[in-house]
């Protein structure tokens, strides 16, 4: 007989945004059981996101949005379902003072986000749902924000024979994007481990978040990865897209190198490949004139500065975010995918786009930040066949020989068989294998 599962998710489509995948598939996986998903999430604000994430084959997954207090309507920027996705635009460079004031909002944001987080105002209809759902089996939170895990506590004081599943895409406490203050961090802690002590199991997406998670909870710590959706990838590729094609250069002549996402400064940099670029404008002009260098994201302003800082803004065009679709396909196109680690030591930071490149990419360019011995990332990244490394250590020669090798990077059928495990498919099924064996 079936279960009812409730899946605890600010992030689901039509929020575009990559963790929305992994909820997505982990409520495909349950459904296909034959068990009932409800998934409860939040309000989406414009700030969230685009709602441009469009998925099918799943009708029978009812969605039940909470809504933020009726007092903040003043305050908050609702997201208008569906939005309109723009066209591509290339990023120019700004002479605006207003990123000064925005980055120092951010950072308070950051400083105060592990104690409390605005997306847990968002509670406005729990009530009714407690009256339509009084009996469930299953909980399942995906953290980040907090707002899923608070709530999924909440539902488990409701019904405490129901199963708390407690799922960490990143550290809440100690997570490695924010600049968190002490005495926000410790109030944090403590709110932390008195919300998932009553958790029943825990996962999370690296094997350096676990040893993080079983040191700061005291108990077990299942590691399931993030992945990529092969089915979502194909249909993206399915025609051509002469509009992307002629903006980022795929012409056959350039040899193209793509960052698609958000850089998260000073934590990523893509300084190092600069300086190698400043250095190859000097000393082989022929090949540098054929590069071509794209970034597309949210909040890239910071690398049109840096380019025209070193000197390298005509070989690199920074673009306004795409959709989904249009994502895959700038991946698939480009001779490589720039993948740029995390510069300080927090173990077990894997992004999610490094599962994408490694079904997708034709080569990934692997820019090192830590020491390549310590990223898990890398690690995870070596055994499809498809990466070549760069640091600050690098010399031109060493970047002139990964160009040249953008032709060679074949993949025999081991790699192949090892890449085919991350489908978020068979990722999802841990989930489904976890709850059912101790439901």
């Amino acid at each position: 007989m079936g279960m009812k599962i409730v899946i605890v998710s600010h992030f689901y489509p039509p929020l575009n945004k990559v963790p929305s995948q992994r909820v997505y598939q982990t409520a495909k996986a349950f459904i296909s059981e034959g068990h009932e998903v409800i998934v409860l999430t939040t309000e989406k604000l414009k700030s969230d996101g685009p709602l441009t994430y469009e998925v099918g084959g799943l009708n029978n997954v009812e969605l039940f949005e909470l809504k933020y207090p009726s007092f903040l309507n003043g305050f908050l920027k609702k997201a208008t379902n569906p939005a309109t996705h723009e066209c591509v635009k290339e990023v120019k460079r700004s002479s605006s003072s207003s990123g000064f004031l925005i980055s120092s909002l951010k950072s308070l944001k950051g400083k105060v986000s592990s104690f409390y987080d605005v997306h847990e105002l968002c509670v406005n209809g729990l009530d009714s749902f407690f009256e339509k759902h009084s009996n469930y089996d299953v909980i399942i939170s995906s953290y980040s924000p907090s707002w899923s895990h608070v709530i999924a506590s909440k539902l488990k004081m409701k019904n405490n024979s129901a199963y708390w599943l407690a799922d960490y895409r990143d550290l809440w406490t100690h997570n490695h994007a924010k600049s968190v203050g002490y005495f926000f961090r410790e109030l944090g802690l403590k709110k932390e481990k008195n919300i998932i002590n009553k958790a029943d199991s825990l996962t999370t997406v690296s094997e350096g978040f676990k040893r993080k998670l079983e040191q700061i909870h005291e108990k077990s710590v299942t590691v399931i990865y993030n992945g990529f959706d092969s089915d979502e990838l194909k249909s993206s590729l399915a025609i051509d897209n002469l509009t992307i094609d002629n903006l980022f250069g795929f012409n056959g002549e350039l040899i193209t190198i793509s960052y698609v996402g958000t850089l998260y400064f000073p934590h990523q940099s893509p300084i190092a490949l600069f300086k190698l670029l400043q250095k190859l404008k000097l000393s082989n002009k022929p090949l540098y004139n054929k590069l071509r260098i794209n970034f597309v994201g949210r909040n890239n302003d910071r690398v049109v500065d840096l380019a025209h800082e070193y000197e390298v803004s005509d070989c690199i065009k920074v673009f306004s975010p795409v959709s989904k679709s249009e994502s895959n396909y700038i991946m698939y196109k480009s001779d490589f995918s720039l993948l740029i680690d995390w510069r300080t030591l927090y173990e077990g930071v894997i992004p999610a786009k490094a599962y994408e490149y490694m079904n997708l990419a034709k080569a990934v360019l692997f820019l090192g930040g830590m020491q390549k011995k310590k990223s898990e990332c890398y690690n995870i990244l070596t055994p499809s066949g498809k990466v070549c490394y760069l640091d600050e250590s690098s010399s031109v020669d060493d970047f002139f020989a990964v160009l040249n090798k953008r032709q060679t990077y074949t993949t025999n059928e081991e790699c192949k068989n090892y890449v085919d495990s991350f489908e978020r498919k068979v990722l999802a099924n841990k989930m489904v294998d976890i709850v059912n064996d101790k439901s």
